[in-house]
């Protein structure tokens, strides 16, 4: 079914093609005198096609397209500026708001994987006869804020503070534009860019909402994660209010006075709080959450930390995700080497925790996690 937009703000701006319900739309395509048909018409080019500009609308007809463009934005954010890792195939993109703001987006490919190990990109003419050519997997990270207000310690997102948050529609539309700078539908979508999703709950959960939607984008919950430093009332919420989609816990420490160091906006909630908050959503929907733990030189990353950790954690429906600090934070910090990354990770799997390593993926373009930041300019 359509979902409900939030309420209006008094201040928001002009809203786009993209924020509209299919109610609304609907509305605006009879106020204008056009056959009820082209609403669906205009949803099918924008969700299901991910056409951003009436000009690729190719059976609307030409004046049509052009009074559309001078009536009804089909998004409201504009690319400013593109970057490819020349490494992995990441994309990063700035984005400017319709207020001038600037936020950070990074779409990831990944190459398809089948029996015979991985395959990247499928070329036409090499397929056998009657072989389909298979999907290109994708991965977009999305922002919801303009900067960030909880100041961890390792994440350049931070280092300007929250300049404000994101219209849902302006988290959803970077989704449809890193997959159209990609070349491929996203398959699946984490919102893990700038700012906290939970201080932006409302817009952050209708972007859900939008992305999940068979109505909309129709990406499956379990494609779908939110990350938070753990702002417990909003996961309590979340457990009730959300699409069952896939949490992860940025826990970066096994006690609160280590946390503190790292994540300033901590002392709101303790770890056990949190970890009780993230049990109840793994309850209520019947799924795992995952921890996020950037490993930070001196700070959290020795083997007695691990210990605690695993300690910690034991029981609980967890997996573990480490991440080796990227450089980016204003540099007051630095990663472990390779080899204590891996130490930490082994033992957490010897006392039985599921783990991995994330894999540092753009960091020649500073698109690694904690590298996204707030420009006023171009990279």
């Amino acid at each position: 079914m359509p979902t409900k937009a939030p309420e209006k703000h008094p201040m928001q701006p002009a809203r786009p093609l993209s924020a509209l319900t299919a109610e609304e739309l609907a509305a605006f395509v009879k106020s204008r005198g056009l056959p009820a048909f082209r609403a669906k018409q205009l949803g099918q080019w924008l969700w299901k096609k991910g056409v951003l500009d009436y000009s690729g609308m190719t059976d609307l007809s030409k004046e049509l397209r052009e009074r559309l463009g001078r009536e009804l934005p089909v998004v409201s954010l504009a690319e400013r500026t593109v970057l490819r890792s020349r490494h992995d195939g990441t994309i990063k993109a700035l984005l400017a708001t319709s207020t001038g703001a600037h936020i950070e987006s990074v779409a990831m490919p990944e190459e398809d994987i089948d029996q015979d190990g991985p395959r990247s990109a499928v070329v036409p003419e090499l397929l056998a006869p009657g072989e389909e050519p298979r999907r290109r997997k994708l991965s977009v990270c999305v922002s919801t804020q303009v900067g960030c207000a909880m100041g961890c310690a390792f994440c350049a997102s931070t280092v300007g503070g929250l300049k404000g948050s994101l219209y849902y529609w302006e988290i959803v539309e970077q989704v449809l534009m890193m997959a159209g700078l990609a070349g491929t539908r996203a398959t699946s979508v984490v919102l893990m860019g700038m700012g906290e999703p939970l201080a932006n709950y409302e817009n952050s959960l209708e972007a859900v909402r939008r992305i999940t939607s068979p109505d909309y984008l129709g990406l499956g919950v379990r494609h779908v994660t939110v990350s938070t430093v753990g702002i417990v009332p909003g996961m309590i919420k979340m457990a009730e209010e959300w699409p069952h989609v896939n949490l992860a816990v940025s826990l970066h420490a096994p006690d609160d006075e280590t946390r503190k160091k790292i994540v300033p906006a901590a002392g709101r909630h303790t770890i056990a709080e949190i970890l009780e908050a993230a049990g109840n959503y793994a309850r209520v929907t019947g799924r795992r959450y995952m921890i996020e733990y950037v490993l930070i030189a001196g700070t959290n990353a020795s083997r007695s930390h691990a210990e605690e950790l695993a300690a910690l954690l034991r029981r609980r429906p967890v997996k573990v995700n480490l991440i080796a600090l990227n450089a980016g934070g204003g540099g007051r910090h630095a990663a472990p080497p390779e080899e204590k990354v891996r130490a930490f990770r082994d033992v957490l799997a010897e006392r039985g925790l599921e783990v991995v390593i994330r894999k540092r993926r753009g960091r020649d373009i500073e698109a690694a996690c904690g590298q996204l930041r707030l420009r006023e300019g171009t990279p």
